[in-house]
């Protein structure tokens, strides 16, 4: 997993089509009525698994305002691929222009995981990552640290409430994205980042 929850830049590729297939996505509906998001979920790999159910993530979008979840077109459980796996590692992540078919919209992702999983981290680590650090042990991971740096063995129910953490913290990103684009765009990771941390810590308590 990334050090941050969304340290890595958005992905490139294109899942949509894995969207629509009726093997790989097991089904899709609107969360309630008008301008509420679509719920996609898509079949795991083995050994995979994703960590929130629908109750959880409805109970996670009824816990902030609804203006603030406004915009978002999509709220999405995907198999995360080999490539995010090695390379763009992250518990969820935040599309402010992502196609899907035919439409254009804002999404939030958040991705299965392998609870046997077990991440290597440096010793080297900024302010930002030992908050991380200590957030995650927090929750429930176990966390080894030796000689080169530290070792996360991850556990499904710590997972389960990192993602709650993760899918307030990208809701943020929206909900800061919608206070102005250009100023978003133009900000630095460390504002956006500092913003979302703050927007999550702010609806954390209610959910536990």
């Amino acid at each position: 997993m990334s050090h941050s929850l969304d340290r890595f830049e958005v992905p490139t590729y294109n899942f949509a089509s894995r969207l629509y297939d009726p093997e790989k996505a097991s089904h899709s509906r609107p969360f309630g009525k008008g301008q509420d998001p679509v719920f996609f979920l898509e079949k795991p790999l083995p050994g995979f698994a994703h960590a929130l159910s629908e109750e959880d993530i409805v109970t996670v979008l009824k816990r902030v305002p609804k203006e603030d979840i406004a915009g978002v077109k999509w709220v999405m459980q995907l198999q995360p691929t080999k490539k995010q796996e090695k390379i763009e590692s992250a518990w969820a992540t935040y599309y402010w222009d992502l196609n899907v078919g035919r439409e254009t919209g804002e999404a939030i992702a958040l991705y299965a995981t392998n609870p046997a999983s077990v991440f290597e981290w440096s010793s080297s680590l900024t302010p930002d990552d030992r908050r991380e650090l200590e957030r995650l042990e927090s929750e429930g991971h176990t966390i080894e640290h030796h000689a080169r740096g530290y070792r996360i063995h991850i556990k499904k129910e710590a997972v389960r409430n990192t993602q709650r953490r993760s899918l307030l913290h990208e809701i943020g990103h929206h909900v800061d994205r919608k206070r102005g684009v250009a100023r978003f765009e133009a900000g630095s990771s460390m504002e956006k980042e500092l913003f979302a941390d703050r927007y999550a810590a702010r609806y954390l308590d209610s959910l536990r």
